[in-house]
């Protein structure tokens, strides 16, 4: 459903809006994940952490396999080196091999 709006040209602005005010992170982990992208293009790196840190909450729920983990963990190391945060982006670095072996080892089951 958000690719539609972005295909069909709907404004960048206007998709925001929308999903900031209709979804919610518990609901809707995969919005709140493209919207993060959507603000990390934009150089609004602290908003794109903040959705990303919602993603997170999904995760030990029925929602969680929406956005991978290792999707989001990358994301979210890469936009905290933007901030200066190094240590944070080198501790989600770490989470993002994590996860990612993690998938690796389940898929080869």
């Amino acid at each position: 459903m958000c690719g539609l709006f972005l295909r069909r040209g709907y404004q960048q602005s206007r998709f925001k809006d929308f999903l900031s005010g209709r979804f919610r992170s518990d609901t809707e982990p995969q919005a709140c994940y493209r919207l993060a992208k959507i603000h990390f293009r934009e150089g609004a790196f602290a908003q794109a952490k903040l959705r990303l840190e919602e993603v997170i909450c999904s995760f030990g729920t029925a929602r969680e396999a929406e956005v991978p983990r290792s999707d989001v963990y990358e994301a979210l190391s890469k936009t905290c080196k933007f901030l200066g945060e190094a240590d944070n982006a080198d501790h989600y670095s770490k989470l993002a091999d994590i996860a990612e072996q993690s998938a690796r080892k389940r898929d080869s089951v």
